[in-house]
């Protein structure tokens, strides 16, 4: 008599609820797909933090979502395909919107506000377009650690966002966006 095997069902009778959803187990293709997402993220848009940011955080909820049970896995991985197919699509945006890649990182780092959006697309793209040039051309190899540098280039961004007009109330956070897409770029620069 052949011994006898233990089999486990996929998923785990005791975490599934009556309607076979299985809320708290892990998905191994859910796994996948949420790495191979990341690293599309990062491909898509390398060097562009705001970018890189936003589309993690959105991720991160819906996989949240997925682990607190308020999603199952089909619905989770039908999220993450869509978002994937944005994800790929929006590579095309920095040619749509006539600026290069890393006029496209400084564009979002001042679109992140939504109250900068009214401004309009030509002004951002004007702001990017002068951030870009202003701060790869002030960039030395060790603005990073010398403060008087930091400080020299944050009160040109800040005079640049006042002159274009950039909501007052939204002007730091701007800044601080547009120093931290800085140190990202500022290798590849000094």
């Amino acid at each position: 008599m052949p011994p006898a095997t233990a089999t486990v069902p996929w998923p785990p009778s005791a975490l599934s609820d009556e309607t076979g959803q299985d809320h708290f187990t892990q998905c191994p293709c859910l796994e996948a797909l949420r790495r191979s997402l990341m690293k599309e993220i990062h491909d898509s848009h390398p060097g562009n933090i705001t970018r890189q940011r936003a589309f993690t955080k959105r991720m991160q909820e819906t996989m949240n979502q997925y682990h607190n049970g308020l999603l199952t896995s089909a619905q989770t991985m039908d999220i993450l395909v869509e978002f994937a197919r944005e994800v790929s699509a929006d590579r095309a945006r920095a040619t749509e919107l006539g600026l290069t890649e890393d006029e496209l990182a400084f564009y979002d780092a001042v679109a992140a506000n939504p109250s900068a959006l009214q401004m309009g697309d030509d002004i951002l793209r004007q702001i990017a377009r002068h951030l870009h040039r202003l701060v790869s051309e002030d960039v030395t190899v060790d603005w990073r650690i010398k403060d008087q540098a930091r400080d020299r280039i944050r009160a040109k961004v800040q005079f640049l966002l006042n002159f274009y007009g950039y909501p007052p109330d939204k002007a730091p956070d701007a800044v601080d966006r547009v120093l931290k897409q800085t140190e990202v770029k500022a290798e590849e620069w000094s």
